[in-house]
């Protein structure tokens, strides 16, 4: 522990705590000063973070539970609901049980994306997706026993999709950590999906699986044409910080050559205005060669872009004639 003694000579505060109150200025202001410096070096290489209360939430059917995530009596709420679990009458009763649970998570996912509560969010996906993966392990154990679970399998399928649509919804508008979350728990969902699926009547079942591989193909396209536009985000922050680097480096070398300038060193003007030049030479031929590859990467992943979402449109259609 440190101790601070502050001496006062007849009202006047002594020469060492002066210093010491003028360090930690100094120290404040160079705190306030390095946060944007931070925020624009992080903005600049991972661009703009998603703002989660910015995103269109879908709306959801079910309502949260009775404390939200971001409230520390949220552990109350949980064990409520493991309550609610272990009072179940049966499996079954244990698989609706969670299935209910997960769609409360979901709604307190978007109350949460509202506040932009990054824990919250986390909390919620985590608790959507593992209660939705216990519902459907219920299901599996209730039919190894035995029990008819075909209607309830076919309720389970149905909230995974929606569900999983929703997170579709979601994750086309976000980039970055937030879409990694999202992409995750929809995986969850996904295997929790095959394992209802295998509980379907037969019919369902292959109807279900021509589904999941058409909704897979959109997904892929969706991720790769996010990938592709992410890609041309960033050759375009690339070559603005390649510009803003090598005018950083010339601007060095110039203030060095104008150093040598002012002491009238005619040997060290020559050096510099040599090394000055060499550095000119150097950052053209990179800026041009970035600006080359920039531009024969972007033409294709313009046609990369383009053809995903040929795929995606005539996917759609089929789609469309399935249902109809």
């Amino acid at each position: 522990m440190t101790i601070y003694i502050v001496c006062v000579h007849n009202g006047v505060v002594t020469k060492s705590v002066k210093y010491t109150l003028g360090l930690l200025f100094v120290v404040f202001v160079c705190i306030v000063a390095v946060k944007p410096v931070l925020a624009h070096h992080h903005e600049q290489v991972l661009g703009e973070a998603t703002v989660a209360s910015e995103l269109v939430f879908p709306p959801v059917t079910s309502g949260p539970g009775y404390i939200l995530p971001d409230s520390p009596l949220y552990f109350l709420d949980q064990f409520s609901q493991l309550l609610r679990v272990a009072v179940a009458g049966d499996v079954k009763s244990r698989a609706l049980a969670h299935k209910e649970i997960a769609g409360e998570r979901l709604a307190e996912l978007r109350i949460m994306f509202s506040r932009n509560n990054q824990y919250g969010i986390q909390t919620s996906l985590f608790g959507l997706g593992s209660e939705m993966s216990q519902s459907a392990r219920d299901l599996s154990q209730a039919s190894a026993r035995g029990d008819n679970v075909q209607i309830l399998a076919r309720d389970l399928n149905n909230a995974i999709k929606e569900q999983r649509k929703i997170l579709d919804e979601l994750i086309d508008q976000s980039d970055g950590a937030l879409a990694f979350q999202l992409k995750a728990t929809r995986s969850a969902l996904a295997e929790a999906k095959v394992e209802v699926e295998d509980n379907l009547p037969e019919d369902d079942l292959w109807n279900e699986m021509s589904d999941m591989v058409s909704t897979n193909v959109l997904e892929s396209a969706s991720d790769a044409g996010s990938l592709a536009k992410k890609l041309q985000a960033d050759l375009d922050r690339l070559n603005a910080v390649a510009s803003e680097a090598a005018t950083r480096s010339l601007t060095r070398r110039n203030e060095a050559l104008q150093k040598a300038i002012s002491q009238k060193n005619t040997e060290l003007i020559a050096a510099q205005k040599k090394i000055l030049d060499t550095e000119k030479k150097k950052q053209d031929k990179l800026l041009q060669a970035q600006t080359s590859s920039s531009v024969e990467a972007k033409k294709a992943l313009g046609q990369t872009i383009s053809a995903i979402e040929s795929l995606k449109k005539a996917q759609t259609a089929i789609d469309t004639i399935k249902k109809e």
